[in-house]
């Protein structure tokens, strides 16, 4: 390892390093949940029923990314993405959960802030671990933006024939 170069968490080098490059593993492994749930190989992956337009898993890089714009402490980086429509539903307990795990992770650091009038306030920073992190969600989401995109492109292909064919 180079000298100014970090390395990920081994979790995250490990499934980096297999190339993950399906939503669905790539979903579970980032938070936990999958977008789509597999029942089994032939019938193909069942939708899991969650609200439509919103993405399960993009908690873990909005709330890095949040931590990349500025240092915050855990109630402003709940208001923040109570505020965002990918996150809103988020729970307390999950986000000080995922905090923990990323200062383990050596993704974020914390420290007290004692300054102010109130009581302290644990303050939460990325580390370049976290930024590194955050960069590999980048390069997957783009990936995942142009496969989407294939997608659509054939459906509105589609589409259009069909209107074609339902005119005559």
């Amino acid at each position: 390892m180079r000298a100014r170069e970090h390395q990920l968490p081994r979790r995250a080098r490990s499934r980096i390093a297999e190339g993950v490059d399906n939503l669905l593993e790539f979903s579970y492994y980032m938070c936990g949940t999958y977008m789509c749930k597999p029942s089994d190989e032939e019938a193909g992956p069942v939708w899991c029923g969650r609200a439509a337009g919103r993405m399960p898993g993009f908690f873990q890089p909005w709330l890095l990314l949040f931590l990349a714009e500025r240092p915050a402490h855990g109630y402003e980086l709940l208001e923040r993405l109570r505020k965002n429509d990918d996150t809103c539903g988020v729970d307390p307990g999950a986000l000080y959960r995922t905090l923990r795990q990323f200062e383990r992770d050596a993704m974020v650091r914390s420290s007290w802030n004692t300054t102010g009038g109130g009581p302290a306030r644990r303050v939460y920073e990325i580390a370049p671990p976290g930024v590194e992190y955050l960069d590999r969600w980048a390069e997957h989401i783009r990936g995942t933006r142009e496969r989407l995109g294939r997608v659509l492109e054939a459906y509105e292909r589609r589409s259009v024939r069909n209107a074609d064919v339902q005119r005559r």
